[in-house]
């Protein structure tokens, strides 16, 4: 038997941060303009990382110092 808990409701917030890192990725490929997402935490800033790297059309990084970090998606 395989349990799985959603303890306050980090799966869901999982989702809905790869379903932003899709759409987001959308927008930058067909308008060309990059996306800055600031306020993101080191594991959520991976986890769009990880996303959009399965897009060859658009790429990633991180600039800022650690504290004020942001995520940069530019097209490819």
């Amino acid at each position: 038997v395989r349990m799985l808990l959603d303890i306050g409701g980090a799966f869901d917030a999982r989702k809905e941060l790869l379903t932003a890192a899709d759409d987001i990725a959308r927008i930058v490929e067909r308008t060309g303009r990059r996306a800055v997402l600031d306020g993101l935490n080191s594991s959520e800033r991976r986890v769009v990382h990880n996303r959009v790297s399965e897009d060859d059309s658009v790429k990633t990084r991180s600039e800022g110092e650690e504290g004020d970090r942001r995520l940069l998606v530019e097209r490819a």
